[in-house]
């Protein structure tokens, strides 16, 4: 009930975003017209996958009560262009910011929010001005299948709520960014709307870096990873039971690969972390190692287990987005155009 409240709220304030400061022109929407500022915020929300023409003059026709308003493909075009992305997201940040101050309505395991992080693969259309202003260099391997590859692959990383099924964070880059500095960045932009003291993130094996241990840890929040046979190998070569504790020797080998300029100041005075190694078997009977700075007497080897499991969440975000919302379905071929389609559907529209 509470979450169905924000969700009326969000749609009840619309107007609220109805701002200039989403405008990226000094002249666009200042005069009145049919495809008002208003308008233009609002039509990707109500968009059905028709062609642009047909599913504008049918919003359009809605929302102004007549029957021969007519705009053409060109006139959505020219003004959506002149949209930011942003506004999308400070819709989800509002929403999100709402549900997540009431604690006791979002919390999902003893008083804490899962978290999970990962990526996945998206496509955009491949055309010269996409590859231009996404700055995709022309010698990039994917030029060569221009003719039979109608998209470009682009990265696409999420941050989700493994309970509610919320994204809360997500962007897309094509530029040599590791999976590592997502994950960093996601963690910060969340930070506004979460208390990542109350906060467990999950990632998978791509994630098992010192840096984010650490991060996380700083942050006074906490993490599950799944570990890779050599992470942390000697310690997990000295494990008795499947339950144990280790101080990890920070050393100039892990600080010096650390993207974060003021971690890495930090890592030299601590000079050690502690992380807990655990091993659990999954129901195919194959063993999985995890790492975690989750104490103990918050979870026990069989929740961490479970803990983990959740992750499958965000697969079945992307499984969705793609397959279900086609997400993959741009509107248009601008940077700013996919952005708002990639935007509107990755996460205010799964709040709506």
């Amino acid at each position: 009930m509470f979450c169905r409240n924000v969700f009326s709220d969000l749609c009840i304030n619309f107007n609220s975003f109805v701002d200039y400061k989403y405008v990226n022109s000094d002249v666009a929407f200042k005069r009145s017209g049919k495809f008002s500022l208003s308008s233009a915020i609002k039509y990707p929300l109500c968009t059905m996958h028709k062609t642009k023409s047909l599913d504008a003059n049918r919003f359009l026709r809605k929302e102004l009560g007549g029957d021969t308003v007519n705009i053409t493909k060109q006139g959505i075009s020219d003004r959506m262009q002149y949209i930011d992305p942003r506004v999308y997201i400070d819709m989800n940040d509002t929403a999100i910011k709402q549900l997540y101050d009431n604690t006791d309505e979002m919390a999902s395991f003893k008083d804490f929010v899962v978290c999970a992080v990962d990526a996945s693969i998206i496509e955009i259309p491949n055309v010269p001005l996409t590859r231009e202003e996404f700055e995709i260099p022309e010698n990039t391997k994917l030029e060569s299948y221009k003719i039979i590859c109608k998209n470009i692959l682009h990265g696409w990383y999420s941050m989700v709520d493994t309970q509610k099924d919320f994204v809360l964070s997500s962007n897309i880059s094509y530029k040599d960014i590791s999976e590592l500095e997502h994950a960093l960045f996601h963690l910060k932009e969340v930070s506004n709307e979460l208390d990542l003291t109350k906060t467990i993130t999950v990632y998978d094996r791509g994630y098992n870096a010192t840096e984010i241990m650490l991060l996380t840890t700083l942050l006074d929040s906490y993490f599950v990873i799944r570990a890779k046979k050599s992470t942390f190998k000697k310690q997990q070569e000295k494990m008795k039971i499947n339950d144990e504790t280790f101080k990890i020797s920070l050393n100039n080998s892990k600080i010096n690969r650390f993207h974060n300029n003021e971690l890495k100041e930090y890592a030299r005075i601590l000079k050690s972390m502690k992380i807990r190694i655990v091993k659990v078997k999954l129901n195919n009977g194959t063993t999985e190692t995890l790492i975690t700075n989750i104490p103990e007497e918050i979870a026990q080897s069989s929740e961490l287990k479970e803990l983990y499991g959740d992750r499958w969440t965000v697969e079945k975000d992307f499984d969705r987005l793609k397959n279900k919302l086609q997400i993959e379905k741009f509107t248009g071929r601008k940077k700013i155009r996919v952005e708002q389609d990639f935007v509107r559907q990755d996460r205010v529209s799964i709040l709506l």
